[in-house]
């Protein structure tokens, strides 16, 4: 309804301004080197423009999610001993899978490793951004990224059944994720002596 709403306003404000800027009379002698503007045309076209714009910006940012402020990633927020937790235990995780059965690693498996301790801490990149600043947070979620395409890889490695690749694979993963981990241990260790 707002969008239908703007876009009417926006195209009376600009038949009204167009007329209240463009108002010449031809029969008068010397009328081309006049300029004759009737103001309060000209001033409440653009206002209506202005307000169909307004009116336009706000029906987007209503139907956007991204533009939303309540997205559920900013309701989780980010901390490092919430990422810490869930890397942690997505190592864990990967290094039983390692040292598991020579078999294939259940794709499955993988897969909750993903959703369950790496999307959390990916979902509060946001917040991870004003908190760390744009070094730190390249750093890190640089590692977290390339463990996440070297899970990616584990799975679609395992899913077509070779197993050297998919655990190979699991073995990059996990050394990222401990790069990861590092990284936050010496970001909260403090000052060294």
């Amino acid at each position: 309804m707002r969008t239908l709403l703007a876009s009417l306003l926006l195209v009376i404000g600009t038949i009204v301004a167009t007329a209240g800027f463009a108002r010449t009379q031809p029969q008068e002698p010397g009328w081309e080197q006049k300029t004759q503007i009737h103001l309060p045309a000209a001033l409440g076209g653009l206002v209506l423009m202005l307000t169909a714009i307004a009116l336009r910006q706000t029906a987007r940012t209503a139907q956007d999610p991204q533009t939303d402020s309540s997205r559920g990633d900013d309701q989780r927020g980010f901390s490092l001993e919430a990422a810490r937790a869930s890397l942690q235990e997505a190592c864990r995780q990967l290094s039983e899978l390692e040292n598991g059965t020579d078999g294939i690693p259940d794709p499955d498996t993988l897969e909750r490793i993903a959703t369950d301790q790496l999307e959390p801490v990916i979902d509060g990149r946001r917040q991870a951004m004003e908190l760390l600043g744009p070094r730190r947070y390249a750093e890190l979620f640089g590692a977290i990224a390339e463990a996440e395409r070297w899970l990616n890889r584990a799975w679609s490695a395992s899913v077509d059944g070779y197993a050297t690749e998919a655990r190979q694979s699991l073995a990059n993963a996990r050394r990222d994720l401990e790069t990861a981990l590092s990284l936050i241990h010496a970001w909260t260790a403090g000052p060294s002596a």
